[in-house]
């Protein structure tokens, strides 16, 4: 019987806020916690939270070179601040996903897996408040993996000038959205990140340096089910 209303309230939730809602994804996680099964709909597309995956483009490595580009930075053929439905309907079956809730914001990250250059990627798309404002490309494993051609064919796709051969390199455009060459010898990652949105810009700055995601104890919207 307890099982069948558990299945009624997620069933409800589920249908009043959708698959992907906040609600819906912390009330699976809490049901499912108490009888000690799966605690996510969803494959999780990240461990940890999604602020220290942009933190690495905010805070560079001094180490890194840094190139300007007169082209404009996008991820891909998908343009900066696409909405979440948008690109979830357009972009085919997902792999994982993950909801995280900041002070009056969500985030979320949608993921698809491929094959890229004989080996396994993953991209990943990031959003605050359904606008997409920063992608990865995520490849687990670097051996077998030509990265000095991908480096140079990033470089020269934004008409990077002079460059040698680099597996490690930031590159900015003229509205200060940037890209991050991340390779650290293991997995190797290119970040996307927008930086020409208010919005966005003030939300990022909240998060990486003082927000906290929400836990279920602190989610209010239990109190109401």
């Amino acid at each position: 019987m307890l099982g069948i209303i558990r299945g009624i309230r997620l069933m409800t939730v589920r249908m009043s806020y959708g698959k992907y809602s906040f609600a819906y994804n912390e009330l699976y996680k809490k049901l499912k916690s108490q009888i000690h099964t799966e605690q996510t709909p969803f494959t999780k597309c990240i461990k940890n939270l999604p602020q220290y995956n942009v933190n690495e483009l905010l805070k560079k490595d001094p180490s890194y070179k840094n190139y300007k580009t007169n082209k404009n930075i996008s991820f891909g053929s998908i343009p900066f601040l696409e909405s979440f439905d948008s690109l979830k309907n357009k972009s085919g079956r997902q792999f994982c996903y993950n909801i995280f809730k900041f002070n009056l914001s969500e985030w979320k990250v949608l993921g698809y897996k491929e094959k890229k250059f004989d080996t396994n990627m993953k991209t990943l798309y990031y959003f605050i408040n359904d606008k997409f404002f920063f992608g990865e490309y995520v490849f687990s494993d670097v051996q077998g993996l030509d990265v000095s051609a991908i480096a140079n064919a990033l470089l020269k796709k934004y008409n990077v000038e002079n460059f040698k051969n680099e597996d490690r390199f930031y590159i900015s455009d003229n509205s200060n959205n940037e890209i991050g060459f991340i390779n650290n010898g293991i997995t190797m990652t290119i970040k996307y990140l927008c930086r020409n949105d208010s919005d966005i810009n003030s939300e990022i700055d909240f998060v990486v340096n003082q927000g906290k995601g929400i836990s279920i104890e602190e989610s209010d919207i239990f109190d109401m089910l």
